[in-house]
């Protein structure tokens, strides 16, 4: 902290001299206010395609479980072309019902500045992806289950906007689930929020963390696509 001690003109010109970086303070506050990210959710009983027309995508689903020449049980990839594909194990023994157990999910797009981006699930390491530098404004997470007894369900999420390389603003957005279990149709559901950043953002770099669970109850034995989770960032 910037201070003088004595009187007279000391303390005069200390005051003096502190008037624009008091200004500068103001200034960057009301920066950050003008940046200030909102939130809006909602839910459906039917399914949409949030990656369709997405600048940036990732998503988990059910797949092959792991298997490892089958579907992939995670991918991410860039203006509608897929460039990654993991194959996570969910679970070992699904005669008891399938549970992936909550496991953490990482998606970071350019956070460093440098056009660098990676992809983490479970315990699949974090997988790097070409791609980039594009403006940010929104970020849209999904949660769907195509049918009754399942369930897909993001927790704690944090969606983190940066800009240049630097943490600009931080969003806990809260928990999603996507849930039919006990349902007595055949009804898909969809629980979805989107995070959008303020106009004067001019975010370039975001990262969503969460932990993931996809669920189904004992004696369903879900297919690749019937329990997946989305998310798009435009």
């Amino acid at each position: 902290m910037f201070e003088v001690k004595g009187g007279g003109r000391a303390n005069r010109v200390s005051k003096i001299n502190r008037i624009p970086a008091i200004y500068g303070v103001m200034e960057l506050m009301e920066s950050r206010r003008l940046a200030t990210a909102t939130v809006s959710s909602w839910s459906s009983t039917s399914l949409s395609d949030a990656t369709s027309g997405a600048t940036y995508f990732a998503g988990v689903a059910v797949g092959d479980n792991g298997y490892p020449n089958g579907l992939p049980t995670a991918v991410a990839g860039a203006g509608g072309q897929q460039t990654l594909g993991l194959s996570t194990a969910w679970d070992g023994d699904e005669d008891d019902g399938f549970d992936s157990t909550l496991v953490g999910m990482q998606f970071s797009v350019n956070t460093s500045g440098t056009g660098g981006s990676s992809f983490e699930v479970a315990d699949s390491g974090s997988s790097s992806l070409a791609f980039g530098g594009s403006a940010i404004h929104q970020v849209t997470i999904q949660a769907d289950v195509a049918g009754s007894d399942m369930e897909m369900s993001f927790e704690d999420i944090t969606v983190s906007f940066y800009r240049g390389g630097t943490l600009i603003e931080t969003v806990s957005a809260g928990n999603l689930d996507a849930n039919t279990m006990g349902a007595t149709s055949w009804n898909p559901a969809e629980s979805g929020l989107t995070v959008t950043a303020g106009a004067d953002s001019s975010y370039d770099g975001v990262e969503i963390s969460a932990q993931v669970r996809l669920q189904a109850a004992q004696g369903m034995y879900p297919g690749p696509s019937d329990i997946f989770g989305q998310i798009a960032i435009t």
